[in-house]
């Protein structure tokens, strides 16, 4: 990578310094020793490649920074979006319990020793577990019926299907609308009873009140006692998705619904602001109720959140990347074309300062050459802008290609970087001593 880079910069280095070089190799020594003010027409001609070759880097760098703004704008509103749960001090510890002998009911009641220890530990708010926790994989889903009422189509009563535990969406921080959580009472012996997402409550009792009503999984009769916000489940970008929640307690009484023995569940636990990682107490914890149980993954709530905007995050920090750079050229190019000009024209400058003329004259006299160039290249970046906009469409979210105010943004902040760039040697020029100018003609 390393020679393939200075390769690169070396042929780029000799290709393009070749042109100017090949270019002073035909200067007509007669014209050259002629008066300054022919050769400022001469001058002016061969600035013209330069200033075209601005307008080409005003133009990339629109383009970068428009690309810059939308991936930044898309990753903003990701990061901003309600995912239904509040990400904040909340540990996901995995435990693997896939190879213990004994029924889904003895597993479960293990599930509970360990869980009611969990609630008591340091530090922690609340303790609960899922089969499946948000934003890792999609997980179970099936149909949902209610007695009574036509059967929706397949895609309409399609719901995710999730196994948890007491507490559960006090610990995910997810609020419950109306209706209760599941508690210890509700085991395989009682009644079967889930809670339902708030999509889940207007598609199948809109208008109507869900709890105490109940629906129908897989021949399961499941009482609706609790509707909570609805839950980013497998990605942010996700649109909102019907989901059921059933007690991991209850899962034997589901066998038909699920397979034979009660999966690997997650531990969730909502700390206290600043208490530290509860993954070593509960490792301890762990090994003295239930050794044979290995500890799975451990990470945190968050980071599952910044994992799951991975894509995002790196197209926003390559694409800032490469625009900050783009207006980085952009600059340079304006600087050396102006401090070029400046150079080539003290003479005339030192001339019309002498005839009267003020900085501010000779300040515009240096930067009207550039702005229509500058304009230019703002034009064609824009038009390029919304010509492959349909290229990323794909990759953003809340944003459009076209949208007015990052195209703007970028205006503004383009014109500013290059007003900078461009006010220096303008105001260098407008320094310039009229004696000494005139001296050196």
């Amino acid at each position: 990578m390393v020679l393939f880079a200075f390769g690169v910069a070396l042929v780029s280095g000799i290709l393009f310094g070749l042109a100017p070089a090949l270019r002073s190799t035909r200067v007509d020594i007669v014209s050259s020793l002629k008066d300054s003010a022919q050769n400022l027409r001469g001058s002016e001609g061969r600035l013209q490649s330069g200033r075209l070759l601005l307008t080409f880097q005003t133009a990339l760098s629109v383009l970068l920074v428009a690309t810059a703004g939308l991936f930044a704008g898309s990753l903003f509103h990701l990061l901003t979006v309600d995912y239904g749960f509040d990400p904040e001090n909340v540990s996901l510890i995995a435990v693997d319990t896939g190879k213990l002998p004994g029924t889904p009911a003895a597993i479960a009641n293990l599930y509970a020793r360990i869980l009611e220890r969990a609630n008591g530990l340091p530090g922690v708010k609340a303790a609960s577990l899922a089969w499946h926790v948000p934003l890792t994989f999609p997980g179970g889903s099936g149909p949902i019926q209610v007695p009574g009422k036509p059967d929706l189509p397949r895609h309409e009563n399609d719901t995710f299907i999730n196994w948890v535990g007491p507490r559960f969406f006090d610990a995910m921080g997810t609020r419950l609308l109306s209706g209760r959580e599941f508690n210890e009472g509700d085991r395989d012996a009682a009644e079967s009873v889930g809670i339902i997402s708030q999509l889940a409550a207007h598609r199948f009792f809109a208008g109507e009140n869900p709890i105490g009503r109940h629906v129908v999984l897989h021949g399961k009769l499941i009482r609706i006692v609790g509707v909570a916000q609805n839950m980013k489940y497998q990605s942010l970008r996700e649109n909102d998705a019907p989901e059921l929640y059933i007690p991991y307690t209850q899962y034997a009484g589901h066998s038909r619904v699920t397979s034979s023995g009660l999966p690997s569940l997650t531990f969730i636990l909502k700390t206290s602001p600043g208490a530290p990682s509860p993954t070593p107490v509960f490792r301890a914890l762990l090994h003295k109720l239930a050794p044979d149980v290995p500890l799975g993954m451990t990470y945190t709530m968050e980071q599952q959140v910044d994992n799951s905007v991975g894509r995002e995050r790196l197209m926003a920090s390559l694409s800032s990347f490469f625009g900050i750079l783009g207006l980085l050229l952009t600059s340079i190019g304006l600087y050396g074309i102006l401090a070029y000009t400046v150079t080539r024209r003290t003479g005339e400058i030192g001339i019309r300062m002498a005839l009267g003329a003020g900085r501010s004259h000779v300040i515009w006299l240096m930067l009207r050459g550039a702005i229509g160039y500058i304009f230019a290249g703002i034009a064609v970046g824009i038009t390029a802008v919304l010509a492959v906009s349909h290229v990323v469409v794909s990759l953003l979210y809340g944003m459009q290609p076209n949208d007015p105010g990052n195209l703007t943004a970028v205006i503004i902040v383009l014109l500013g970087v290059t007003a900078l760039a461009a006010f220096l040697p303008s105001l260098r020029a407008s320094r310039v001593d009229p004696a000494v100018a005139l001296r050196q003609e």
